[in-house]
């Protein structure tokens, strides 16, 4: 079931290609006997002497191999002969495809196999094997798990049930309850039980069996012991295939101790590791490590991540690898040393986030997120809450960059709750919560936080910490309107930078000073500051401070009527945000390209942009942002009703955050309520307006969004754009596709033309918005987030 493009290549390898002997490998569980069988059921016409099936399982010695086959082919083997010689004498004319399952415990049994290739030119040899039996000629074929569906764009249940993992699911389940039928209440839960399952066919077959007792939610709770609950199933399996337990350990106990030993550490990694990382916890050199997980990764124990040079395992066979460590001395080492790891990364990471490799640091941590907070937990787990502030503290930039806000708050809170640990550790996660409550629009938590941290760095004598703290009190008078104060706090904060000979530092308060000069209208001293941070932020090589210049620079272009110069300075700044994953960095430009459109009297396009810029605002959760978007799509809006309902809308939202409009769009904001109030009368208006303040933000939001272009792309065209969305190349898109670039250029330029855009990134926001992209956060990079200004 799912596996027809594997059978098509199987077959054509066996019978198009030459391969004599092709080997499927693959993890415990995941079906390479039922593939092998059904490809040499459906390859049999091409062998006119037939295919036999050995099953190797029970052989205890690889020197019993030959006579297995021999046995199974009905061939008398004389006393004192060599089986290998009487197959190749009985064989050699045969045109015979053989079958040999579960080869990985009988691998010196490998040369034999050769010797009867040799000697019979007809044979075809198909192996399943958790390991290659490593001879020469041989072909390889990697079975992996079933597809499982996208959690985060779960289809329709019509579509759900034909993804692969889920069609065997629910076809084993109603094995066990005909009654049972995939329907919207169950679909859900369903879909992450084969994604929490790795898609793995024993696993799925295993967990169907418990639908005759719980209902899928439960099975799901349940499935932190899964070794436990998925360990009933048909008496006629192999012993070794009747619990998810016994599949693996079946391969755990082939390893030597070493690697026994290596395979149990390696359970303490949440969604995988490097090999630095793995040769810590192990306390071996990485040399050695990295021939240990090769060794694992033949053996179908571990495999490689999507990243280079990063590896995992299933998380079945992680459970087991935990099982085993905790039946072990070693526990305490390994955790002990996972987490000591990690908060040296976390550190190392914090320090590098301003520079040229801002960008790949941000990406490690995203790949080590999993393992970061369990690192924490194990902190807390030992009551170190030094360590645990240490690591916590340190993830502050990160988690505001790329949108872990409420997760970050949360850890930051639980473990500043304990009261304990060294004061400039709590000072700096202290720091941490305040820019995190400051992206979340809680200014009071902000400032109350921010004042505790600072008091804590002032305490400790620790100056850029003082800077750095000024910097999001400022941030957070900026955003009450209280500009003078954000100056100030900027300005002291510019000076201590200034005495530390802190270059990015300057440039941050610098081009945080622009930020309030144009929040309050007055373009020219924002000039000089933002040139002077452009050109810190390039010596320093910090593609964030560009980015944020290059938009700040926008906004003053077009508070001084230079329009055209504006949408492209901004288009770039786009770009630069789009390739770090800051989300807020993205949704706040496209609203200043909506305003900078509205004012070169494209209205349609402006549209777009405020639309793509509040789909973001409204997945992040930013109160102020969405604000901002409702009040530029009420000053373009036709309809006056709903002018005055996202008016009203954006008001309520600024009055409960005290955040009123910055001083450039307040003009524009009148003058839409005047126009709806002229329109409707003093009466009607107020009806409509507190509709916006009352009713649910999500249906203000929907109607705000709910207006399509009416733009007809083909079907490709379309296709096309979502990849754009995604972020990838013309060349990325041919490749996908399997067309030329030259193809992919002219689809691109025919999407331009039909929906009157000049730029690439104008298509990636009106998929986001038309719903042609998979998410709004697709569209720039995924979980993206804040910027520092």
């Amino acid at each position: 079931m799912g596996r027809g493009r594997e059978l098509a290549e199987l077959r054509m390898l066996l019978l198009d290609s030459g391969a004599r002997l092709l080997t499927l490998t693959g993890p415990p569980g995941v079906g390479k006997t039922r593939l092998a069988v059904e490809c040499a059921h459906r390859c049999a016409e091409a062998f006119p002497d037939g295919t036999a099936f050995v099953d190797l399982a029970p052989l205890p010695e690889p020197s019993l191999v030959m006579s297995a086959v021999a046995r199974v082919l009905g061939i008398r083997v004389p006393p004192g002969q060599p089986p290998v010689e009487r197959l190749g004498t009985a064989l050699w004319k045969k045109q015979l495809l053989l079958v040999l399952d579960n080869f990985e415990h009988l691998l010196e049994a490998a040369a034999n196999v050769a010797h009867l290739l040799e000697a019979v030119p007809g044979l075809r040899v198909l192996a399943t094997s958790r390991e290659p039996l490593g001879l020469r000629g041989e072909h390889r074929f990697s079975v992996f798990p079933l597809e499982v569906p996208d959690l985060r764009d779960l289809p329709e249940v019509d579509r759900l049930v034909r993804i692969p993992s889920v069609a065997l699911l629910v076809d084993r389940v109603r094995a066990v309850d005909r009654t049972f039928r995939l329907d919207a209440e169950n679909a859900r839960a369903v879909a992450e039980l084969c994604v929490r399952l790795d898609g793995l066919p024993l696993a799925l077959e295993l967990a169907a069996s418990a639908f005759a007792w719980l209902p899928p939610q439960t099975i799901l709770e349940r499935l932190d012991h899964r070794l436990s609950l998925l360990s009933r199933a048909a008496r006629d399996l192999p012993e070794r295939h009747r619990t998810l337990r016994a599949a693996v350990g079946w391969s755990y106990a082939l390893l030597p101790p070493g690697l026994q030993r290596v395979f149990r550490r390696l359970g303490v990694f949440r969604g995988g590791w490097t090999v630095e990382a793995a040769a810590a916890v192990c306390d071996v050199p990485a040399e050695e490590m990295l021939e240990a997980v090769a060794s694992l990764q033949d053996k179908s124990l571990v495999e490689r991540a999507p990243q280079p040079m990063r590896f995992r395992m299933l998380e079945s066979v992680r459970g087991f690898a935990l099982e085993q460590l905790a039946l072990s001395d070693e526990v305490e080492d390994a955790e002990v040393r996972h987490a000591h790891f990690y908060l040296a990364l976390a550190k190392r990471c914090d320090a590098q986030m301003a520079g040229p490799v801002q960008a790949e640091t941000l990406d490690r941590l995203e790949a080590e997120h999993d393992n970061l907070l369990a690192a924490i937990q194990r902190f807390l787990n030992r009551a170190d809450t030094s360590s645990a502030l240490g690591l916590a503290g340190a993830l502050g930039e990160f988690w505001a960059l790329r949108g872990y806000w409420t997760e970050g708050r949360m850890w930051l809170g639980r473990i500043l709750e304990r009261g304990d640990g060294e004061p400039l550790s709590r000072a700096r996660a202290l720091r941490a919560l305040a820019l995190l409550a400051w992206v979340m629009d809680d200014l009071g938590e902000a400032e109350t936080r921010g004042q505790a941290a600072l008091e804590g760095f002032s305490a400790a004598g620790d100056a850029l910490g003082i800077a750095s703290t000024l910097r999001i009190l400022a941030h957070v008078a900026r955003a009450r309107g209280n500009c003078r104060r954000a100056a100030s706090y900027l300005e002291e904060g510019l000076r201590r930078y200034r005495e530390m000979g802190h270059p990015w530092g300057v440039a941050v308060s610098c081009s945080s000073l622009a930020l309030v000069a144009l929040a309050e209208g007055k373009p020219k001293p924002a000039r000089g500051l933002l040139g002077e941070a452009m050109v810190l932020y390039r010596q320093c090589g910090d593609p964030w401070g560009v980015a944020v210049c290059l938009q700040e620079m926008g906004q003053l272009a077009h508070q001084q009527g230079r329009h055209e110069e504006a949408r492209e300075l901004l288009e770039q700044g786009l770009e630069r945000f789009r390739e770090l994953q800051d989300k807020i960095g993205i949704a706040r430009t496209l609203a200043d390209l909506g305003a900078t459109t509205r004012a070169m009297d494209r209205p349609t396009e402006a549209v777009q942009w405020y639309r793509a810029g509040l789909a973001l605002q409204w997945d992040l959760g930013s109160r102020r942002g969405i604000a901002e978007c409702l009040e530029g799509l009420a000053v373009l809006a036709r309809d006056p009703r709903a002018a005055a309902r996202w008016l009203g809308a954006a008001e309520g939202l600024r009055s409960q955050l005290s955040s009123p409009p910055p001083v450039p769009q307040r003009a524009a904001i009148e003058a839409a309520s005047h126009r709806a109030r002229a329109f409707l009368g003093a009466f009607g208006f107020e009806v409509e307006r507190t509709k916006g303040r009352v009713l649910p933000l999500a249906e203000v939001v929907r109607e705000a969004l709910a207006e399509k272009r009416n733009v007809h792309l083909s079907p490709r065209e379309q296709e096309v754009a979502s990849w754009i969305a995604r972020g990838l190349t013309n060349r990325d898109i041919a490749t996908e596709l399997g067309v030329s670039e030259r193809t992919v250029d002219s689809h691109v330029l025919h999407i331009l033309n039909k929906l009157g855009f000049r730029s690439r990134a104008q298509i990636a926001a009106w998929a986001v918005e038309q719903g042609i992209a998979s998410s709004a956060g697709t569209a720039y990079g995924g979980e993206g987030a804040v910027g520092k200004s």
